[in-house]
């Protein structure tokens, strides 16, 4: 048995968030690109280098109906050790992976995730050989993934701020700017929003 395996993000862009939002969704297709069945162990990471922000997984969702959508309470929840997916050869399935935003980012900010898909029965140098493991009790080795795969999925943060400037501008009835009795005071609020997210029903 030829023991490989891909992950692929199914997010054709970054997936728009925003700060504090909980369980915000990537998601990713394992495939079995290995000759035989074979179960797989899934491992999140939220804690890579090169973006703005760490996102917390709260969560590993399997696809359980096939239809390529997350489905809160209708999809399998992932427990590790317990119900990780048994692929058959060419075989793949869909993975969800759930995560909590910070609360303290700014807009345009990027936060990564991976998912690792490893063979249950082991990984490491193509070419490694696990005697007997394999389909029908013959050899199980390891391809050229050397039986793990992992790939990335991207969170951005939209997000939009209001600020408010007053001013006021005192016109005296002799021309000056004194404010003195019968002074005309013109106030003026400035609204200005900044970043990229749209708001609604401002007051």
């Amino acid at each position: 048995e030829l023991l490989d395996v891909t992950v692929v993000s199914g997010d054709a862009a970054d997936v728009v968030t925003a700060p504090g939002v909980t369980n915000q969704v990537l998601t990713f297709t394992v495939t079995n690109t290995g000759n035989g069945s074979e179960a797989f162990t899934l491992t999140p990471n939220g804690t890579l280098g090169g973006d703005d922000f760490d996102p917390t997984t709260t969560s590993i969702v399997i696809d359980s109906n096939n239809n390529g959508v997350y489905d809160a309470g209708v999809d399998t929840v992932y427990t590790p050790g317990t119900n990780g997916p048994v692929l058959a050869a060419d075989a793949s399935v869909k993975v969800f992976v759930l995560s909590t935003i910070p609360g303290n980012l700014t807009d345009g900010n990027r936060g990564l995730v991976n998912l690792t898909a490893a063979a249950k029965t082991g990984t490491g140098t193509p070419g490694t050989s696990f005697a007997g493991q394999g389909d029908g009790g013959g050899d199980a080795v390891l391809g050229t993934t050397g039986g793990d795969g992992v790939d990335d999925g991207a969170f951005v943060v939209s997000n939009a701020v209001v600020t408010l400037a007053k001013s006021a501008v005192v016109a005296d009835p002799f021309g000056g700017t004194e404010s003195v009795p019968g002074s005309i005071i013109t106030y003026t609020l400035a609204a200005t929003i900044t970043g990229s997210a749209t708001l609604s029903n401002l007051a």
